[in-house]
């Protein structure tokens, strides 16, 4: 597994985690702090798939381009 998806992983993870907490602490500046956190997380999480797919699609070209060298 790539170092991409063990991050991506991780941030779904703490998104789910923060859904919960958020869910279940009716607190007003906790929440707040909470709803937060999530909307950045969110944030970082867009921005990490976006990253992904973006590595995703040039590896995807090198291949293309290395098989067109290679014969294949």
């Amino acid at each position: 597994m790539s170092r991409l998806e063990q991050a991506e992983q991780r941030v779904d993870a703490a998104l789910g985690r923060l859904e919960a907490a958020v869910s279940g602490d009716q607190s007003g500046a906790r929440t707040t702090e909470l709803e937060r956190q999530l909307v950045t997380l969110r944030q970082e999480y867009v921005a990490l798939d976006e990253t992904t797919s973006a590595v995703a699609r040039r590896l995807d070209a090198a291949i293309d381009r290395l098989e067109t060298v290679v014969g294949d």
